[in-house]
């Protein structure tokens, strides 16, 4: 971890590097960082996340099963698993072949580029990703996803207020509804504290997982494009503002692109999430996220923040990971 290299910037102050993409931190903590804001995650905010946060011991698993969802998007392949019978033997090995942004996951940052410039976080070339390690995953590995985790159940919210969502629809989640979901959860935006992991509950997961094989079907096509069908975090700069403000040291939530809808159009994505965060802050984003056993202890103990913990798999030059997370209470 490291601190930030200049004082930290206001959204107006962006972007740092003037000659780089709309909105860009780079630099903020230095041009050779390839962590960005998990810096915000320093012994100091760790070991106050665990005081406070670990009271009961009871913990909760955050992964999707990796079978899920059974027909990943964007032509990406099911996870396979083969179980193998050691001959002669009582003993068995498995092997395994996935896609890592296939199921639950955190991006690197060498994910999804700014696509008009096709430069990455610091400045990073497709050419640089191609010849190294750089941006890989397993600088995320080093020290860990570890630190107060916060959870937004606006799919709760909207469930106690009879607000009909639809998951399979461009429905866009505003920073007005998380404002309203925290204060239904009796919080305000006064209790995010800097460094907390960002957890947001659209109801994606269970609506998928009540899918019939020919529901899937009919949707698989119809999650790419412009007019993506899934729901999902609004696209603007009210978003992008507020997440910046919050210095949160990671988003994550249970949908598949985080964002709403989807997106191709190099010349759409001024206010897109993915390129902001991922490329131009250093700010991993977390998709299909299983928040449903997390929504349901959240409530019961009628508190909406944990210690989190999550490692990812050390595969250096990795693009993304399943997250290994677990929420500790």
């Amino acid at each position: 971890m490291v601190k930030p290299a200049i004082p930290w910037p206001s959204f107006d102050d962006l972007p740092l590097d003037k000659d780089g993409p709309k909105y860009n931190a780079w630099g903020l903590w230095g041009r050779d960082d390839q962590i960005g804001m998990l810096n915000l995650l320093t012994p100091e905010v760790v070991l106050n996340a665990a005081q406070t946060q670990i009271k009961t011991g009871q913990r909760v698993s955050l992964n999707w099963s990796m079978f899920e969802p059974h027909k990943p998007a964007y032509g990406r392949k099911t996870f396979v698993q083969n179980v193998i019978r050691k001959p002669g033997r009582n003993a068995h090995d498995d092997e395994w072949f996935f896609n890592s942004q296939g199921s639950s996951q955190w991006d690197s940052f060498r994910h999804y580029a700014y696509q008009q410039t096709g430069q990455y976080y610091n400045g990073v070339t497709n050419e640089q990703i191609a010849s190294s390690n750089i941006n890989g995953i397993h600088e995320f590995s080093k020290e860990g996803i570890v630190g107060r985790g916060i959870l937004i159940d606006y799919y709760g919210y909207a469930q106690a207020h009879d607000i009909k969502l639809e998951i399979f629809a461009k429905t866009v989640i505003t920073v007005a509804d998380l404002i309203k979901t925290l204060e239904w959860q009796g919080m305000s935006e006064a209790d995010i504290l800097e460094g907390d992991i960002l957890f947001i509950r659209s109801g994606f997961v269970p609506a998928y997982e009540a899918l019939t094989e020919e529901e899937r079907d009919w949707m698989e096509p119809r999650w790419v494009g412009a007019n993506g069908h899934q729901i999902g975090m609004d696209c603007s700069e009210e978003a992008l503002r507020w997440f910046w403000s919050k210095k949160f040291s990671a988003l994550a939530g249970d949908t598949r692109a985080f964002e709403a809808g989807a997106f191709i159009a190099a010349e759409k994505e001024t206010y897109h999430i993915h390129p902001v965060c991922l490329s131009g802050w250093g700010l991993t984003l977390g998709e299909m996220f299983d928040l449903e056993a997390l929504s349901k202890k959240c409530a019961e103990l009628k508190r909406y923040t944990f210690f989190l913990t999550s490692e990812v798999l050390n595969v250096p030059g990795g693009v993304g990971s399943p997250p290994n997370a677990l929420a500790i209470f």
